[in-house]
C-alpha cells in the first residue's frame, strides 16, 4: 500500500479548508484507520486549490492553523524548552505525521537546515510539500515570538507560476527543482528558549510518543527488541543483563557488543525505560511516588528520587504539580497518532 499521512493531520487540514469555503473537501470516513491514503489526502488539497483559486493554498492553511491543531506531533515541538529540543523531537517522531517523508536537522557553520526527504518515488501533491515547510516555519516564528527570516527555502517540485506568495510568506525567494525540500535558518536560533515551553508536558509527550514509535530496520530494530525485553523485566522486578540476554536468546557478551556498536548500553536502556515508565505512572495519578519507586525496581525511594532528578531536573511531586497547573498548551488525550512503516 502506498505511504499515507496521519489522520489527525489530514483532518485538521480538511477542517481548515472547509472553513475557508471548500465544503467539498475530502470527507474522512469513520473508522479506526490512523493513516489516510496518500492519494486521498492529495485530492483534498488539489481540489481546494482549484475551487478556491489559490495556487499557494498550503501557505494559506499554514497561516490559519493554531498551535495544537495537528495533535501531539504539534505539541511535542511547541512545549519543548528550546528550538533545538523541539525540532529534534519533531524530527524523531515525524513518522507519526507522515509515512512519505523523513525529517533531519543539519548544521554547518552559522546555518542550520531542516531537510525533508521523500521515502517513496511515487509523486505526490506539491501542496503537502509546501504545507510541511510552511507550518514548521510558522511554528518557529510562533514559539520564538518574533518574525524569523529564512535565508534559503528549497523545494523538490517545479516552480509554480507565481512566486509572490512564497516570497511574502518566507521572506525569501524559494528555489525549485532541488534534490529535497529544505529550510535554512540561523544556527543560533536552535539554542533559543521557546516562549511556549511547558517542560512537564513536553517530557510527558516525548515519553508517550517514544512508547508508540514504530521500529525501524537494523540498529533501531535491535534497540526496540532490547527495550521490549527490559520493559517486560521491569514488570518482574528483574533488570539483570543476563536476563535480557536470555530473553533475546543471545549471550551477555554478544548483547553488550551489539549495543556498543549502536552507541548505547544495557544500563542506558534500563535507565531510559525506567524514565518513560516513571513519567507515564506519574501522569496517571493512580500511584504514590513510593509505589512508583517499587514498581520501577529501585532499592528504596531515595534512589528513585535521585534518578528522577537526574532525568528531569526536578522532583516527582514538582513535575506532577507542574503538569496539573501549567499555563502552557495542553495536549488533548488520545491525539497521538501512529503511522505505519
Amino acid at each position: 500500500m502506498a505511504p499515507g499521512i496521519s489522520r489527525a493531520v489530514v483532518a485538521a487540514v480538511v477542517h481548515e479548508l472547509a472553513q475557508m469555503g471548500d465544503r467539498g473537501a475530502l470527507p474522512l470516513a469513520s473508522g479506526d484507520a490512523m493513516v489516510v491514503p496518500g492519494r486521498a489526502a492529495d485530492a483534498a488539497f488539489e481540489h481546494a486549490a482549484e475551487r478556491l483559486r489559490d495556487p499557494a493554498i498550503a501557505l494559506s492553511v499554514a497561516r490559519r492553523l493554531a498551535i495544537g491543531a495537528l495533535g501531539e506531533i504539534d505539541y511535542v515541538l511547541c512545549t519543548s524548552d528550546s528550538l533545538r529540543v523541539g525540532l529534534s523531537r519533531l524530527a524523531r517522531f515525524y513518522r507519526a505525521a507522515t509515512e512519505r517523508v523523513t525529517l533531519a536537522i543539519e548544521e554547518s557553520g552559522d546555518r542550520a537546515s531542516l531537510v525533508f526527504r521523500a521515502t517513496t518515488r511515487e509523486p505526490y501533491s506539491r501542496h503537502w510539500r509546501e504545507f510541511a515547510v510552511a507550518i514548521i516555519a510558522r511554528r518557529i516564528r510562533q514559539t520564538l515570538g518574533r518574525e524569523v527570516r529564512f535565508p534559503a527555502i528549497a523545494f523538490a517540485h517545479d516552480a509554480p507560476a507565481r512566486l509572490e506568495p512564497y516570497v511574502a510568506f518566507f521572506g525569501t525567494r524559494p528555489r525549485f527543482g532541488e534534490d529535497a525540500d529544505r529550510m535554512v535558518f540561523a544556527r543560533a536560533l536552535l539554542d533559543e528558549p521557546l516562549r511556549t515551553a511547558a517542560k512537564a508536558l513536553g517530557d510527558l509527550l516525548e515519553a508517550k510518543m517514544r512508547a508508540i514509535e514504530p521500529p525501524e530496520a537494523g540498529r533501531d530494530a535491535l534497540l526496540a527488541r532490547v527495550r521490549r525485553a527490559v520493559a517486560a523485566q521491569l514488570d518482574d522486578r528483574d533488570l539483570a543483563l543476563a536476563t535480557t540476554a536470555a530473553r533475546l536468546a543471545t549471550s551477555t557478551r554478544t548483547l553488550q557488543r551489539e549495543l556498543a556498536r549502536a552507541r548505547t548500553s544495557h544500563k542506558a536502556i534500563v535507565d531510559e525505560v525506567r524514565r518513560e515508565r516513571a513519567l507515564a505512572l506519574l501522569e496517571s495519578g493512580r500511584m504514590t511516588t513510593v509505589e512508583i519507586s517499587e514498581r520501577l525496581a529501585f532499592a528504596d525511594p531515595r534512589a528513585f528520587f535521585r534518578a528522577f532528578r537526574r532525568w528531569t531536573g526536578t522532583s516527582p511531586a514538582a513535575l506532577r504539580d507542574s503538569a496539573r497547573q501549567s499555563d502552557g498548551p495542553r495536549a488533548p488525550r488520545g491525539a497521538i497518532v501512529r503511522a505505519r512503516g
